[in-house]
């Protein structure tokens, strides 16, 4: 906490008086971040697939700017406990994304009952790791990493969305 308090120019004392934890200082920048993500979202005219291109567009931008910093407040709890505890962060999160996955599920014949799983997916296929990794080692440009990510993501969902229509055999093949 000193050296963040060091770095923002004020003293140890005085970070602790607004943050009791580098936890709540993370937290606090991750509400920033993913409200600052929503607030693009809601904004945006466009619809389903191509709203989610526009909003995964901008969720590189952010990653590029900021990546350092969410790769090291990623959370050790899954996506569906975040959900479903009201984590303020994974809510907003899901927000910025809500109409883009309903639009992109309608679009794909997909029950929208599966909108819980599509966050997740997009949770999972989305991180910043990952999206990192796409551009710095695997030489991707923010615009295809996106396509990339985004062509994925939908046959991600379709795949689930067969899995969990088909009964497992699996149990049977022993």
């Amino acid at each position: 906490m000193s050296e963040l308090a060091k770095a923002a120019g004020m003293s140890t004392a005085t970070a602790y008086r607004h943050f009791q934890s580098l936890e709540e200082v993370a937290q606090a920048y991750l509400i920033r971040t993913m409200t600052t993500l929503r607030d693009f979202s809601v904004e945006r005219s466009e619809t389903g697939t191509e709203l989610l291109r526009v909003i995964s567009r901008y969720w590189i931008n952010i990653v590029q700017e900021h990546g350092g910093v969410l790769v090291q407040i990623r959370s050790r709890r899954g996506f569906y406990d975040r959900l479903q505890q009201r984590v303020v962060s994974t809510e907003l999160g899901f927000e910025a994304r809500r109409r883009a996955l309903v639009g992109v599920l309608a679009e794909h014949g997909l029950p929208a009952s599966m909108l819980d799983d599509a966050a997740m997916l997009y949770n999972t296929m989305f991180d910043p790791r990952d999206i990192i990794d796409l551009i710095t080692l695997r030489g991707l440009k923010p615009d295809s990493a996106a396509q990339v990510l985004v062509s994925a993501f939908i046959g991600a969902l379709q795949g689930w969305h067969l899995g969990l229509a088909t009964p497992s055999t699996h149990q049977n093949q022993r």
